[in-house]
């Protein structure tokens, strides 16, 4: 088995999730990621949240100029 490279931090969130049961983990590391998707859990990064966002016309983008 391979050493992982998750943190402290990482590691204290997918114990949050374990014990809180939620179905859903915002996460943006892919190692991160593929493990909380090994154990079941639906993962969003920022830009998923983002883009679901927009589309669901909760966050509105305007062009900077």
């Amino acid at each position: 088995m391979e050493r992982s490279s998750i943190d402290y931090g990482e590691a204290e969130i997918l114990v949050l999730v374990l014990e809180k049961k939620t179905g859903l983990v915002l996460l943006n590391e892919k190692e991160v990621r593929e493990v909380a998707e090994r154990l079941g859990f639906r993962v969003l990064g920022t830009v998923g949240l983002l883009i679901g966002g927009k589309t669901r016309g909760i966050i509105l983008f305007k062009m900077v100029y």
